[in-house]
């Protein structure tokens, strides 16, 4: 960037002194290299806000997303320490120990690419609802006192990267459980038909309000979604969840949608072509 203004001060100043000065040249060119000066310096300030923002991003992402199964692991250490280890808590502590690992690894994928970019995947053949199921376990071990409902129909085998699938559930997951109804029912969802799969997680409580839904999927955009969630006890990050979520699906070709009102309640639905082509 320097150079290229580097190179138009000296394009311009040849092309001046080619064509014959002013009656003041001095004063002309001093007040020419001021604008390039003044330029530079508001191009470097900006490209340099830019920058921090994506480090402010990656840095968010690794720790919103370690959040939710730390949780898992830290819940289920403590029933150990109350009682004899039923082998299903120490196998939950095991699996959430291995999605912290590989979130780490994705994160540090994630910040090769460009803030602009897409979220780096790698679609294997799999099936996606029982992905899914494993996620909500694990959810259900963090929130011991929330109560969710799971609704399948359909076949869900496909191409997915299955590790940014749970990565896409357990946001969508802690954010109903975060600002929806306390005592409210946590529901997921989820159907197929012949070339997509879909699942959706359902939430009452207050809804967003109408001139968040447009943009609360944009990343670090704190302070957006329901009346009263800046007064919540529990931190609401960077405001990356839904960034995340959102930037998951398009990487598979899906889409991600969200409804919200006091009557029905707030709804992410997730689409999700099921064959796209495996990345070679």
């Amino acid at each position: 960037m320097i150079t290229e203004y580097r190179a138009l001060r000296a394009s311009v100043l040849k092309i001046w002194f080619k064509s014959g000065c002013t009656p003041d040249p001095v004063d002309d060119i001093t007040r020419f290299n001021e604008s390039i000066d003044q330029s530079i310096a508001e191009s470097v300030s900006r490209y340099t806000l830019q920058t921090k923002r994506s480090t402010d991003l990656f840095i968010g992402i690794l720790g919103h997303d370690i959040r939710n199964p730390l949780g898992t692991i830290v819940m289920s250490a403590e029933i150990l320490a109350r009682s004899q280890a039923p082998q299903k808590v120490v196998t939950t502590i095991i699996n959430s120990a291995v999605r912290i690992n590989g979130l780490i690894e994705q994160v540090l994928d994630f910040t090769r690419a460009q803030a602009h970019g897409s979220m780096p995947i790698q679609r294997q053949p799999g099936n996606l609802g029982d992905q899914l199921v494993k996620v909500l376990h694990e959810s259900q071990v963090r929130y011991p006192h929330r109560q969710f409902e799971f609704k399948r129909s359909g076949t869900f085998d496909g191409n997915w990267d299955e590790g940014r699938m749970g990565q896409l559930l357990s946001n969508l997951l802690g954010n109903a459980v975060r600002y929806g109804e306390p005592t409210g029912v946590v529901t997921l969802t989820l159907w197929s038909d012949e070339h997509n799969a879909y699942f959706s997680v359902h939430n009452l409580g207050t809804p967003i309000r109408e001139h968040d839904l447009v943009r609360i999927f944009e990343p670090l955009a704190r302070g957006l979604g329901v009346e009263g969630a800046e007064q919540r006890s529990e931190p609401v990050g960077l405001g990356l969840g839904l960034y995340i979520c959102r930037e998951i699906v398009r990487s598979h070709g899906g889409a991600l949608t969200v409804t919200s009102s006091t009557e029905a309640g707030t709804t992410f639905t997730v689409r999700l072509p099921r064959f796209a082509l495996v990345a070679r």
